[in-house]
């Protein structure tokens, strides 16, 4: 006799807030005619789905369904940190993998996708699925959206802890829902490579990174935020300007539009905009190196244009801009650990080009059409990028009397032109590793973005998800949807902004005195360290005993404390994520290991007191200075 466990299990689905929901609609329509549920020869539940033809799949063995789970996650996991599961069936995939893997406490690790939610409520039905919903590392998607499913996938993923990714098919369900799987397999793919580029992109220049927070944020935190923009600018046309070769080709038409359409420019293209005497109404900068604040040289007396500008960019931006400015996040850096204390920044997606920036903002300001121009993403007509960008001084820098610029921007071009497109002249058009995945990555978020988007370049690569046409044509067919973008902006922009500098100090402050605190336990336990180095560190774990044993208690209870300070562990990380990333999967590694040297622990621990001091050295100096100012 089949028991019924759906009651039960839903106490437990609670916990999955969206799934629960849509479960509970299906639940309504829920039929058993098309899912034959019995009892394997083992008293396990097996499943058999019928097709529109009657013909019956069967989901599972008919004599031991866990013995066959058993036999697919020994083929297909090999002590990956998460696991992705495509076909719940009953569940017993999931079930054994879910003891195999670490418990890392970090975020969601078993990420479960099933494609017909009728196959997840059956399972609800007839097995006791409790202890799997109630563990916090589960996370639950149902439907048959691909994209969906993957975009969901990767906000919830941590990309920090993350030291390998299982795939485990279940190959009924994959039969049922093949072209579902292919699609979410390539959706996770290109998702997985976008989202680790900004996560090394974090590693290697964490420092800089959190530097420039600093130095930028007297300034910046009375600034408004990009926020105040959103939807204010709903169904009007919105001008992108990047910095490709073609701007030559229509820039001029900008000044048929210039306050009628709000006009964003990338930096690379601002000066070139100002020499031709074109103005836009914001120009958008992200970038953290010193070499980017060179597109500001020469025209830091300009006061129209409004500068965008994120929290980690150059502080020389911010010191030589003379317009006004409005400051914009990107999540990181210290942004999470000060919005509680001024009103909202506001939020911009910036995947390692500028214009992907200038693009979310036009996306989130809810213009519609949102227009591309100089958005060529390869090398056209022998060039790189438009004239008068700092990217063609630098190789004005390398001329000498047996080169010209032509020699050098012929032999960069060749040197990383790796993908070739055709044009729509029918000639070659080459670009680079980077800029073909800034087209991959336009071109996903164009179709999932409700506004039309017009790519008026004429020329590039850019061709899917988007209406080409040029840019006189687009003024022409839009023109009736324009606006007095002057008056619009100083509506947005006329209020103070509310920020408590003072709650600012105080958490400052507070800040400063925690690092202070973890620096004296470690000074004060490393002569412990140094001294259980020398004497224990190639002892079993289990075999340290009487006062090595809590000496080691008193040491590892320093680590500890810092490791699960989720305030110390937010900040140290901003700072310097390739340590914090690494040293996560240690500990996690050490903790899944039967047998462990004391050694190994005491060297991870060394490590960590290390690298907190130097981070301490690096970040009192920082955080005492904007105490004082």
């Amino acid at each position: 006799m089949l028991q019924d466990y759906l009651e039960n299990n839903m106490k437990y689905l609670n916990a999955h807030q969206g799934i629960f929901s849509f479960v509970q609609k299906l639940l309504k329509i829920y039929k058993t005619d098309n899912y034959k549920v019995e009892e394997a020869k083992n008293g396990d539940v097996t499943l058999a789905v019928l097709d529109t033809s009657g013909k019956a799949l069967s989901y599972h063995s008919k004599y031991n369904p866990t013995r066959e789970a058993q036999q697919i996650i020994e083929k297909q996991y090999k002590n990956e940190s998460h696991a992705v599961i495509l076909g719940f069936g009953m569940g017993y995939t999931s079930e054994i993998i879910l003891e195999k893997l670490p418990v890392l406490n970090m975020g969601p690790q078993l990420f479960i996708v099933e494609p017909d939610p009728f196959v997840f409520i059956t399972a609800l039905k007839y097995r006791d699925l409790s202890r799997l919903l109630s563990d916090s590392r589960v996370h639950i998607s149902l439907g048959s959206d691909a994209d969906a499913v993957g975009e969901v996938w990767n906000a919830a993923i941590d990309w920090s802890v993350l030291s390998g990714m299982a795939i485990i098919e279940h190959q009924p369900s994959k039969s049922r829902f093949s072209l579902f799987f292919d699609k979410l397999l390539e959706k996770m793919k290109y998702l997985a490579n976008r989202s680790r580029g900004n996560f090394i992109t974090l590693m290697n220049v964490g420092w800089e990174f959190h530097r420039n927070n600093f130095m930028n944020l007297q300034e910046a935190f009375g600034l408004p935020g990009s926020e105040r923009l959103f939807d204010k600018f709903t169904n009007v046309p919105a001008i992108i300007v990047a910095a490709g070769p073609s701007l030559d080709k229509n820039m001029e038409y900008l000044k048929r539009v210039k306050g009628r359409f709000p006009i964003i420019a990338v930096d690379t293209a601002y000066r070139h905009l100002l020499a031709n005497g074109i103005k836009p109404d914001f120009v958008c900068a992200a970038d953290s190196s010193y070499e980017n604040s060179l597109d500001f040289v020469g025209v830091e007396d300009e006061t129209e244009v409004i500068l965008v500008a994120e929290l980690m960019t150059h502080p020389d931006i911010f010191k030589v801009f003379k317009g006004r400015k409005i400051i914009t996040t990107f999540g990181g850096g210290l942004y999470p650990q000060i919005s509680k204390f001024r009103e909202p920044m506001g939020s911009l997606i910036c995947w390692g080009s500028v214009a992907t920036m200038a693009f979310d903002l036009a996306r989130k300001m809810g213009a519609d059409p949102i227009i591309f121009i100089g958005f060529d993403l390869s090398f056209c007509d022998g060039r790189l990028h438009t004239r008068g960008s700092y990217s063609e001084d630098i190789l004005y820098e390398n001329l000498h009397p047996f080169t010209s610029m032509e020699n050098e921007t012929s032999e960069y071009i060749c040197e990383r032109g790796r993908f070739q497109f055709m044009g729509d002249d029918g000639k070659l058009i080459y670009t680079d590793t980077n800029m073909k995945a800034y087209k991959d990555w336009f071109e996903d978020q164009f179709q999932h973005t409700e506004a039309k988007v017009i790519n008026a370049t004429e020329g590039g690569i850019v061709n899917n998800f988007v209406e080409k046409m040029t840019l006189n044509q687009a003024i022409d067919k839009y023109f009736d949807k324009s606006i007095d973008v002057k008056s619009r902006i100083e509506d947005c922009l006329k209020m103070p902004v509310k920020a408590d500098y003072n709650a600012l100090h105080e958490f400052l402050a507070s800040r400063k005195e925690l690092i202070e605190d973890f620096c004296k336990k470690i000074e004060v336990v490393k002569p412990l360290l140094k001294e259980l180095s020398d004497s224990i560190s190639d002892k079993n774990l289990n075999e340290i005993k009487g006062k090595e044993s809590e000496k080691l208690a008193i040491v590892m209870n320093v680590h500890d404390q810092i490791c699960d300070n989720p305030a110390i562990v937010e900040w140290f990380a901003a700072l310097n994520t390739k340590f914090v990333t690494k040293h996560t999967s240690e500990v996690v590694k050490l903790r899944g290991l039967k047998e462990v040297k004391a050694g190994q622990w005491l060297q991870i621990v060394d490590n960590l007191f290390s690298n907190y001091e130097e981070f301490a050295r690096y970040q009192l100096p920082l955080v005492k200075a904007k105490t004082v100012s």
